[in-house]
């Protein structure tokens, strides 16, 4: 990301060169026109015989007058070939600045990158000891959270994505960086992010209920249409994980959680294809969970649950990742009437 930022500042340069050079190519042709022009009016002049003195008083002022007209044209060109010297020496001061400019800047850059590798390479640095063994968890999480502040976005989530399974760091740091991502990193960071949420969707059950990353809790992401599909059936699969029974007992506010998410991303959801996915889930969602009271009530805004349930009743649909979950939550709701 960092080199293509390099070669943006690179390619935005080269056309401002471009253009400079072609002003000032313009401002010697036009030069060449005036000087064309006053020499031609000369040769006009003498062809027709304004300088042609013949001793009379009338061919002494034709003289004079041609003399004078030239003289004012020549004073004429000298100061418009001034102005144009005057315009091109500051269009070459300017591109001399602005080349020394891209310099500095060029060179601040740099500096930055290399500060922030080296920052980068002692974060990893406090991952495990001189000896090899791991280091304390608490100063692994303190380097994931200093490596997301130098936007190491990519290698945060090969970090956390090897060291999660193994239970050498805790799910609500985790969640907290990949928040972190979601909110702050390119488009392919984000979808990596929700990849790694779904590979890794067991860990973020915890025994008080569900650890999300906070932008998903709030339903304050700005993710593409891909990676927001992946996070819908992330999830559903977070749902799938307990049987209804658990969560209507001991995890009630986590399913609520979980419900309210579903009912702000069909509110909001502007793709007609994601909408028809989140009304298929919600219709087999409220079989099993039925609105008790008409609304619920979200941090963000009041969710009338009864008009939703109302809106996704007939919702299907063709997407065949979200078929086999609405395949899978079917068997889990049927199973949920059983008990």
């Amino acid at each position: 990301m960092q080199k293509e930022k390099a070669q943006d500042r690179k390619s935005n340069k080269e056309p401002n060169v471009l253009r400079k050079n072609i002003r000032t190519l313009i401002l010697f042709v036009t030069i060449g026109v005036i000087l064309f022009l006053f020499f031609s009016l000369i040769f006009i002049l003498w062809k027709i015989g304004f300088f042609n003195f013949s001793g009379s008083e009338a061919s002494s002022n034709i003289v004079a007058a041609s003399l004078a007209l030239v003289g004012t044209f020549l004073g004429a060109v000298a100061s418009i070939i001034g102005v144009v010297f005057k315009y091109s020496i500051d269009q070459q001061t300017e591109i001399r600045l602005q080349i020394e400019s891209d310099r500095n800047e060029t060179l601040r850059w740099e500096a930055e990158t290399r500060l922030k590798l080296d920052t980068a390479v002692h974060a990893l640095s406090l991952f495990s000891s001189s000896s090899g063994q791991l280091t304390p968890i608490a100063q692994r999480e303190g380097a994931l959270f200093m490596l997301s502040d130098l936007k190491q976005h990519d290698l945060n989530l090969q970090l956390i994505g090897n060291l999660l399974p193994k239970g050498e760091l805790s799910v609500s740091t985790a969640a907290k960086i990949i928040s972190q991502v979601l909110e702050r990193g390119d488009d392919n960071s984000r979808i990596d992010a929700i990849f790694l949420l779904y590979d890794n969707v067991s860990f973020f059950i915890s025994p008080s209920g569900i650890e999300l990353p906070t932008c998903i809790l709030d339903w304050k992401i700005n993710l593409p249409e891909y990676a927001r599909e992946w996070t819908y059936y992330f999830l559903v699969k977070i749902l799938l994980l307990r049987t209804a029974k658990e969560w209507l007992g001991k995890y009630l506010t986590s399913v609520n959680c979980l419900i309210s998410i579903f009912c702000l991303a069909w509110s909001e959801e502007k793709s007609q294809r994601l909408k028809s996915i989140i009304g298929f889930f919600l219709n087999h969602i409220f079989r099993v969970f039925p609105p008790c009271l008409g609304s619920m009530y979200h941090p963000r805004m009041v969710i009338n649950l009864e008009s939703i349930k109302q809106e996704v009743e007939n919702c299907q649909t063709w997407s065949l990742d979200g078929i086999d979950l609405g395949e899978q939550l079917s068997k889990w709701a049927t199973l949920s009437d059983s008990n």
